[in-house]
């Protein structure tokens, strides 16, 4: 501590402070909103976000955002205190988004929340864009694959991958959704029946991914297929990659075909022959 330079009276405030909340033990025990009215420990005036933190004497402590935030002395200040300090700061970045929630919202503002109230709050929260999510699914699969909007085609991959939609991303498929039915004069149930009826099919994509597997592939076309795998959809430059791909190993297909697919693999040889077939039918794969 002798080696450190205040810059301030005001730094000198701010450590002092941090220095009583982890010498007295103080935790995350409430928060609350109040527009402009409230006074930091450190005697900032003017606050809105009020976190209250107690000791277990039950003596209270009021701190603003920018104290809560403070980070410029943390390494002197808590250096044989670290484990207190992160523990404070996890349980008050857990909840930051809550904050922001609880500010926006003119019924969330008349009350306090205890760390308990908030633990509920998100639990709930949670559910209800789980429940968002999964509501909206079916809807977002037909509507990515029948506009090629990329925006959906990356909200369609968050929620395949279990990941929660925000109310901000589902407000933007809203719109996206509303302009492109109103455009094409459609409706979510004809987008829908035609994305199954699309989806029930054999399309590209799928006899692609058959194919490909049995091709000796030099390095730079593995790396294509590689590119290729990830992409439920393909967009015109994924195409022509695919297209260029089978054009260059149509001999190996036509081998492939005849002779290379062991007979113990009938429903995989089947599968192979009606997908090479298909390929073939609509002029992907040359003849040779």
């Amino acid at each position: 501590m002798s080696n450190l330079k205040f810059k301030s009276k005001q730094e000198m405030r701010y450590t002092a402070l941090h220095r009583k909340i982890v010498d007295e033990g103080f935790r995350f025990n409430h928060y609350y909103y109040q527009s402009r009215a409230g006074t930091c420990e450190c005697g900032q005036v003017g606050l809105s976000h009020h976190f209250v933190l107690a000791n277990p004497d039950a003596s209270t402590i009021i701190l603003g955002s920018t104290c809560i935030n403070r980070h410029e002395n943390y390494a002197h200040v808590f250096k044989n205190y670290p484990k207190s300090w992160k523990g404070l700061m996890s349980e008050i970045k857990e909840y930051e988004h809550l904050f922001r929630m609880i500010k926006s919202s003119e019924e969330y503002k008349k009350q306090k929340w205890k760390l308990e109230d908030l633990q509920k709050l998100r639990k709930e929260e949670r559910a209800r864009q789980n429940r968002q999510t999964n509501s909206v699914l079916p809807y977002l699969e037909a509507y990515a694959w029948m506009t090629g909007t990329n925006f959906l085609a990356s909200l369609l991959s968050q929620a395949r991958e279990g990941r929660r939609l925000s109310d901000r991303q589902i407000e933007v498929y809203n719109k996206i959704v509303d302009e492109y039915n109103a455009k094409n004069d459609i409706t979510p149930e004809i987008v829908l029946f035609e994305y199954d009826d699309w989806a029930s099919k054999p399309h590209f994509e799928d006899d692609f991914r058959i194919v490909t597997p049995y091709l000796r592939l030099g390095t730079y076309d593995q790396d294509t297929l590689n590119r290729l795998d990830g992409h439920d959809q393909f967009s015109e430059d994924d195409m022509r990659r695919a297209r260029r791909l089978l054009k260059r190993y149509r001999k190996q297909m036509h081998v492939i075909r005849g002779a290379r697919i062991p007979d113990n693999r009938t429903d995989e040889a089947t599968r192979f022959n009606n997908a090479f077939d298909r390929l073939k039918e609509a002029r992907l794969i040359p003849d040779v």
